[in-house]
């Protein structure tokens, strides 16, 4: 386990900053997927530069209760990648966390993005007269966008890998100890994440050009604002919603016949036990047309034999062996902005999701 002795202000001594240990395990940050899987769930690990943001409601800073943290030393450690923290920096001074010898317990509550990440993120905390105590809050949030451009296009080991941006992969973490201990921050996904390999499968199909691959759900909402609680008696919510997204290529992405391309989505995370999945979704792929300022475009809806996909809401799903046909064989309408459904072969789709058996 790596912790950091986090750097503080003359003011204070430095056996009263606050050390911290920092470590993934299921989905998370702007880090990257690992690829490596234990217990049913994929490792996400820490990238160098991450920075999360920790509140303290007991903390002796002479301003907030709050304080920047980055991300360094990072480690990956089987199920989790681990990592040590420094206070975060520009100029002049800057306190880190404090400890509070005054109370038996301390209580810390950390979000990954910082809002210098992912400015939707947000942290709020309700206190009673200044006092920390059981009637208290602490809730959070961000927006999970309707747009999520990769950050990049690479070719690894023949396939193409479209890299998602992990700054939309909210993650949540709590600890509650004793003053002048180790606090271990043990972060937690609170977004869906879906992972999809798909291939241009058909031999009369040629090379298609992607410019685009949009999800809809007929009713779930798939992104928007979401607020959700650590401390108190809220309960999740969602506003400003939208059934729509869209992965946007900043140019076109070629994809050779029998060629495999991976991409993941982030969606809302859990809101309550009445609404748990995702499903009823269609995807669509748009490729360039006859020249730059046409485009084709086919969807399906993502089904399986055994039925509709339903994606577990705060879960990662995987979708493997969903064949697309290339434009080349596609049947346009001329009439605009109307598309031709096409019947993957659905006996080849896999779905896997983690911790889950379905």
């Amino acid at each position: 386990m790596l912790a950091a002795c986090v750097s503080c202000s003359d003011s204070f001594e430095n056996s009263k900053a606050v050390r911290f240990s920092v470590k993934t395990g299921n989905p998370g940050t702007k880090v990257s997927y690992s690829g490596h899987k234990e217990s049913n769930k994929e490792r996400v690990d820490w990238t160098n530069g991450d920075m999360i943001w920790i509140w303290s409601p007991e903390s002796e800073r002479p301003t907030s209760k709050e304080a920047y943290y980055v991300i360094r030393d990072v480690t990956p450690n089987g199920f989790y990648s681990e990592a040590g923290i420094d206070l975060y920096s520009t100029e002049g001074t800057v306190y880190g966390l404090q400890w509070n010898d005054d109370v038996a317990t301390q209580h810390f509550f950390a979000v990954y993005p910082c809002p210098l990440q992912n400015r939707s993120v947000f942290f709020r905390m309700a206190m009673n007269q200044g006092q920390w105590d059981a009637s208290c809050s602490a809730w959070y949030g961000a927006t999970i966008p309707g747009t999520q451009a990769p950050t990049s296009v690479s070719t690894v080991n023949g396939e193409l890998v479209a890299e998602p941006d992990g700054h939309n992969l909210i993650m949540a973490a709590q600890d509650a100890c004793e003053p002048n201990t180790l606090v271990h921050l043990d972060f937690e996904p609170v977004v869906t994440a879906v992972e999809f390999v798909v291939k241009n499968g058909y031999p009369e199909s040629g090379t298609m050009n992607l410019k685009s691959i949009k999800l809809s759900a007929d009713s779930d909402p798939i992104v928007g604002k979401f607020t959700n609680y650590l401390a108190g008696s809220g309960q999740t919510s969602f506003e400003s919603t939208s059934t729509n997204l869209e992965i946007p290529f900043s140019t076109p992405v070629s994809v050779a016949y029998d060629q495999t391309l991976k991409f993941t989505v982030f969606m809302l995370g859990l809101k309550d036990s009445t609404d748990p999945d995702i499903d009823n979704v269609t995807i669509e792929f748009v490729t360039t047309g006859a020249d730059a300022n046409t485009t084709n475009s086919i969807k399906a809806k993502l089904k399986t034999t055994q039925g509709v996909m339903a994606f577990p809401r705060g879960k990662k799903s995987y979708v493997t062996g969903l064949l697309i046909p290339g434009a080349s064989v596609w049947t346009i309408s001329a009439v605009p902005d109307t598309i031709t459904a096409w019947d993957p072969e659905y006996k080849t789709v896999e779905v896997e999701i983690e911790g889950n058996d379905r």
